[in-house]
């Protein structure tokens, strides 16, 4: 028997986007996930067919519905649907009745994030700093854009340092679960504003393409 796989977004709509992280690739999708299963094999029982799904390292269930090609009696496909938010990674092996053994197939990993980011900018006027604190599942520094607009007290734009290279650290980020939180400090070893009234406008659009933007002043 032979078979191929092929998932792409189900009929309710949404995008997606596959990252390429060191020759690894991961699928993003903000909507649901329709996967079908192509086997060729002219004695084909379904019950012959094992898949495994496995939804954020769990197993996860599903029951695919088998029709037969109209053009070609030897074709099956095998299609299911993956809904809920997560990591999923399947896994399909087949041995016939005549004990031929297909390869077995492994998916890359497949990610569902239908949940836009949320962001906080809170600015402390006492310290004069700004805390940015993310509620993301797949969070990534290098997706975040800062808009500044910085100024002194008689409205005169004012240079300041690269706060958009600074958020773009994963390094000054502190990570505990799905919140991410930076600290933009006015003093100390990790200073990064300088004296101005800084109107900041910032940006995230996630690894599934969820989008949320948040502002914050500080003086």
């Amino acid at each position: 028997p032979a078979m191929c796989a092929d998932f792409q977004l189900a009929d309710d709509g949404g995008k997606y986007n596959p990252v390429n992280t060191n020759g690894v690739v991961q699928h993003y999708f903000n909507g649901a996930v329709d996967f079908t299963l192509t086997i060729k094999e002219q004695n084909f029982f379904a019950e012959d067919v094992t898949i495994n799904v496995t939804r954020d390292g769990q197993p996860y269930t599903v029951t695919p519905t088998w029709t037969q090609s109209e053009q070609n009696d030897e074709i099956y496909y095998g299609k299911f649907k993956l809904s809920d938010d997560g990591d999923y990674v399947v896994t399909v092996e087949y041995t016939d009745g005549s004990k031929n053994v297909m390869p077995a197939y492994h998916s890359e990993i497949i990610t569902i994030d239908t949940q836009a980011p949320r962001i906080q900018a809170i600015p402390d006027e006492q310290k004069q700093n700004i805390t940015i604190e993310i509620n993301e599942r797949n969070f990534r520094a290098s997706d975040i854009t800062v808009g500044v607009e910085a100024y002194d007290i008689n409205g005169n734009p004012v240079i300041v340092n690269n706060i958009q290279a600074f958020v773009q650290n994963e390094k000054n980020w502190v990570n505990n679960g799905n919140i991410h939180t930076l600290v933009l400090e006015s003093s100390g070893e990790n200073k990064i504003l300088t004296d101005a009234i800084y109107d900041l406008s910032i940006n995230y659009n996630d690894l599934s393409t969820n989008s949320v933007d948040a502002v914050s002043k500080i003086e």
